[in-house]
């Protein structure tokens, strides 16, 4: 698909316009011209008619008594008072010059131009001169006496007229580009007035992400409102469909914004039930870890009850019961602090440290079904910022994942070794987290939904389906990428980053 071009607004508006003058004015000018030139003939005609008819009466008197020097100054008068005409001539019946005002002879070219019939009683042909092209002249010829004693010849210049009618054309010219002057600047005005909040909400709507709808975010409805143009408008309490266009969008917004929070709430309580999930499915073990140490504290104290007198044992004895009620402490402490409902709060972490927590969590799953956990944290301090509790939630999730995968390996062979690769690889800015293992993978065909909410694949044990989409969610709050795609020792690999402390 072709790139399309940007073309602003205002351009096409400006294409529109001058398209829209140039085809109306050159018609206009055309239909001007036209009037002009018919008016012009028609002007022309009668005036010069009219003339030559003047002439001729006045020339009969002339010609009947001979009196040719008043013949000429009928003919050198009328000339003068008219600068229009280029000449003036009279022949008799024969076609012989009486009387002309050009300064040597009549040329011979010039009598035949326009001969005169016996019926006519006009005629009127334009002659074009040789040293002239350019210019055109009307050449009238009028009987005297119908003919019978001669002819009045006057020529009248076109080109008179026509400078006429071209300076009315370029007037007009002059005014269709006064007029797009205006109308362009007429547009840049209008054109600012629709674009102006049109690019103000592309812009606010360019910047909106999840981070801007929070409570207390950015006002944009704010911004667009403040400009000096909205101001202007409500001046005059002008309202179009630009103000109807802001109102929706703002609108949007705050519809926008009351959908994100209900996400964030429902975001929260599926991260919480899917933690109680994961407390169920620990509930077992947690009786496991805090059953052995107290059976273990009941053996030191039988012991000190039977022999109180032996010190040195008594002291074994009692830093023994001491590590059995830290052990329990810790695990108590761990699923104490994991149960609780915060907030996402980012701090700065030890990734390495979160992990181990995590590790202790599931000891007992780990314990009991024999699986291998093969750690690289590449370095001893792999600090980042996060919220600790819901990062700790993404990797007990994938952790169980991994183990109820394992487990179902088991029940197709007893022999089966189960085995969770850790993996902590840093990069330019960010950890690449990778936790695999060998309980058989993913089919091709669901690889595309197990990040979906509600899909689950677990025969054993039954789960929510929502564990995967909780780390879904909190990887891409913190910034990072989570992917998942089959090992090449027969199980799933679950891809994560996140940012490396700044």
């Amino acid at each position: 698909m072709r790139d399309k071009h940007t073309l602003n607004l205002f351009w096409k508006f400006v294409i529109a316009l001058v398209s829209i003058v140039a085809v109306f004015g050159g018609i206009n000018l055309y239909l001007i011209n036209y009037a002009l030139y018919e008016t012009f003939e028609q002007e022309l005609t009668r005036h010069g008619t009219s003339t030559a008819r003047s002439i001729s009466e006045r020339c009969i008197d002339p010609i009947v008594y001979e009196d040719l020097a008043a013949l000429n100054r009928v003919v050198t008068d009328q000339k003068s008072i008219d600068s229009t005409i280029v000449y003036i001539f009279i022949t008799d019946s024969q076609n012989k010059v009486l009387a002309h005002t050009f300064n040597t002879f009549v040329p011979f070219q010039l009598l035949r131009a326009n001969p005169l019939a016996p019926d006519q009683s006009i005629s009127i042909v334009k002659i074009k001169r040789n040293e002239h092209p350019a210019s055109v002249i009307r050449d009238i010829a009028v009987p005297i006496l119908d003919g019978s004693i001669g002819v009045v010849r006057i020529g009248f210049w076109e080109n008179s007229f026509l400078e006429n009618s071209q300076q009315t054309s370029r007037l007009f010219v002059l005014m269709v580009i006064i007029f797009l002057i205006i109308g362009i600047l007429g547009v840049f005005f209008f054109s600012y007035i629709i674009t102006a909040p049109i690019n103000k909400i592309n812009q606010a709507a360019s910047r909106i992400e999840l981070g801007t709808l929070k409570p207390g975010a950015e006002d944009f409805s704010g911004h667009i409102m403040d400009m000096k143009i909205i101001k202007w408008k409500n001046i005059f309490h002008f309202k179009d469909e630009i103000d109807d266009l802001m109102v929706s969008f703002n609108e949007m917004i705050l519809r926008l914004k009351k959908a994100y929070s209900d996400l964030q709430k429902t975001q929260n309580s599926l991260f919480q039930s899917e933690k109680m999930a994961s407390l169920g499915t620990l509930s077992a073990g947690l009786a496991h870890e805090i059953n052995n140490p107290i059976a273990g504290m009941k053996n030191c104290l039988r012991r000190l009850k039977e022999s109180p007198e032996k010190m040195k044992q008594n002291i074994l004895y009692l830093e023994m019961m001491e590590q059995a009620v830290n052990k329990i402490e810790t695990v108590v402490g761990g699923l104490l602090n994991f149960s609780r409902k915060p907030d996402i709060h980012f701090k700065k972490i030890n990734l390495n440290d979160l992990i181990e927590n995590v590790i202790v969590l599931i000891g007992y799953r780990l314990e009991k079904t024999r699986i291998g956990i093969h750690k690289n944290f590449g370095a001893s301090d792999n600090m980042i910022i996060a919220s600790p509790n819901h990062l700790e939630q993404v990797f007990l999730n994938l952790l169980l994942n991994s183990i109820d995968a394992i487990e179902e390996q088991y029940q197709k062979d007893s022999n089966f070794y189960g085995e969770i690769h850790i993996s902590i690889t840093r990069e330019a800015k960010h950890y690449k987290i990778v936790i695999s293992d060998n309980g058989g993978g993913v089919s091709e065909s669901d690889m595309q939904e197990i990040f979906d909410p509600f899909y689950t694949k677990k025969k054993l044990h039954q789960g929510t389906g929502l564990g995967l989409a909780v780390c879904f969610g909190i990887v891409e709050q913190h910034g990072g990428e989570i992917s998942a795609e089959n090992n090449s020792i027969g199980g799933l690999d679950i891809i994560f980053t996140l940012h490396i402390e700044q």
